[in-house]
């Protein structure tokens, strides 16, 4: 990194702006709260790129953003709906260009999830060709959930990733898109109280 300095400005920035303690993005994101300190002080000038990638992905910011401060060409607007009320208002919400394979995201608003923390969203490509072990958006009856994918004999089976983990028989027009990353964040959470 040639500038540690505006990178420890900018992280601050955005613990200060998202009202993030170093706990909270420690435990949301497994890194040390003694790496995370560091790097805010300017006493570590050279993250990993994974350290990098998931405090970015924390905060909904782009890698060259957090790095270099660059927002040239930064984000794009994509709807957020909640996984358990999912025809209800949906919010728009800019995402860095970082996340290119996005066409919308789904808030995960309970603790059913065990591969997915509470309030962090769920970014969703649709698609129309499915691979084995892909994490898929499916629409139940009357409901949404994400699944596994498995793929057998041309039949498609989404195994729940609820803690319940259910086995469902789906059919290629129930599966709503392929999960194609993650935003480990709380920051939407104030948005989404004021549209409930």
């Amino acid at each position: 990194m040639t500038n540690k300095s505006d990178f420890a400005i900018r992280l601050g920035e955005l613990f200060k702006k998202n009202k993030v303690t170093t706990a909270t993005l420690s435990q949301a994101t497994d890194i040390s709260a003694i790496t995370i300190n560091k790097i805010r002080n300017g006493q570590n000038s050279n993250p990993t790129v994974s350290t990098i990638l998931a405090i970015a992905n924390y905060f909904g910011v782009s890698i060259d953003y957090l790095v270099t401060g660059s927002t040239l060409g930064a984000s794009k607007t994509i709807q957020v709906t909640d996984i358990d009320n999912f025809e209800a208002k949906s919010l728009s919400l800019e995402i860095d260009n970082f996340f290119t394979d996005v066409d919308f995201a789904v808030r995960i608003s309970n603790n059913n999830y065990s591969k997915f923390v509470k309030d962090s969203l769920v970014l969703i490509k649709k698609n129309t060709s499915f691979n084995n072990d892909d994490t898929v958006l499916v629409k139940l009856k009357d409901s949404y959930t994400l699944c596994t994918l498995i793929i057998e004999d041309n039949m498609y089976i989404g195994k729940s990733l609820t803690i319940s983990e259910k086995y469902y028989d789906l059919t290629k027009d129930s599966i709503l898109g392929v999960v194609s990353g993650v935003i480990w964040t709380p920051v939407i959470r104030n948005s989404y109280e004021t549209i409930k």
